[in-house]
């Protein structure tokens, strides 16, 4: 169930095939509940979750796709 006092941040990295890290910006702070990838694919991290006020948010991919895409993804954050 979702609340008011959830927001959304979705950003893509550019291409999973390739080691990169990518940058989102956190302009609220508050809890990571859960993950969504384009794909849908969910996580619900349990620990290392929470992210502060104009802070950021890491994407790393190793590089180790074999298939160059877009990967999306949806961080669920509660103030």
């Amino acid at each position: 169930m979702r609340t008011l006092n959830d927001y959304f941040l979705t950003s893509a990295i550019p291409d999973v095939s390739t080691a990169s890290s990518t940058f989102v910006c956190v302009p609220d702070g508050g809890r990571i509940i859960k993950i969504i990838a384009g794909d849908v694919d969910t996580a619900e991290p349990t620990a290392a979750n929470r992210v502060e006020e104009d802070g950021t948010i890491e994407m790393i991919t190793d590089g180790g796709s074999s298939t160059a895409c877009e990967c999306v993804v949806t961080f669920v954050i509660r103030r």
